[in-house]
């Protein structure tokens, strides 16, 4: 099997916690992606349902790929 080259790399840690966002006096609650300590991306619920949708099916895809 190839490993592909940014296997070699470090990988950095993802999490995700429930998070309001607050711009120009609006509130937008929401998913909050950090790496790290840093906010990298602010998902609305239907956002991050969206992308759990994709995540799941990627995964059901390689173990599909693996039988």
């Amino acid at each position: 099997m190839k490993v592909p080259v940014f296997a070699k790399e470090p990988r950095f840690t993802l999490r995700a916690a429930p998070r309001v966002f607050k711009k120009a006096g609006t509130h937008t609650p929401g998913i909050g992606v950090f790496s790290d300590l840093y906010l990298v991306q602010h998902l609305t619920q239907s956002e991050a349902l969206a992308l759990a949708d994709q995540l799941v099916d990627a995964a059901e895809q390689i173990e599909q790929e693996e039988n």
